[in-house]
């Protein structure tokens, strides 16, 4: 069976104009919790559910990593997502279900460095994906261009067919 499709409305996004302390996962958004008839986060809630005692990555240690904006009436939210070609980016479908607007920021150590924004043109999501069953979670999201490949942006190298059974030790 194919994978569910969605169009995007394509948005200009500039990350200067948004108060980075506002910002919240798709599971700390109200809309989110609401769904599954939870109370809104705190913002101390919030603060306090960040991860801790994590590693900051260093410049062009992670160039397939990239960032996922979800633009919607309740304000932004952000996911993390894997840059697996040119113009494809691997993410949980639980950041994109139900939204429409999303831009991709690749080449950011940090988000006061984003070197690439790319609009989102099409939303493919696995069609048995199931947010009350936590299950089949996984989305591919079109790019509406190319990134530019460099030392800070680069698809991740995925095994080959061949490499299947090997253990890599």
């Amino acid at each position: 069976s194919a994978l569910l499709a969605a169009v995007c409305a394509v948005q200009q996004f500039d990350p200067a104009n948004i108060d980075w302390n506002t910002i919240r996962t798709i599971q700390e958004t109200d809309s989110y919790r609401a769904k599954f008839g939870l109370a809104p986060l705190s913002d101390d809630d919030i603060r306090n559910s960040r991860i801790s005692g994590g590693t900051i990555a260093m410049p062009n240690q992670i160039p397939w990593a990239v960032g996922v904006f979800i633009h919607g009436g309740s304000g932004h939210g952000f996911c993390s997502g894997t840059l697996i070609s040119p113009r494809h980016v691997l993410t949980a479908a639980v950041c994109i279900s139900g939204q429409v607007t999303l831009t991709i920021a690749l080449g950011a150590s940090n988000m006061a460095s984003i070197e690439q924004l790319i609009g989102v043109s099409n939303i493919l999501s696995h069609p048995r994906y199931s947010s009350l069953l936590n299950r089949d979670d996984i989305a591919i999201l079109t790019m509406n261009r190319d990134a530019e490949i460099n030392d800070r942006v680069r698809p991740v190298l995925l095994p080959r067919w061949s490499d299947v059974g090997n253990s890599f030790n």
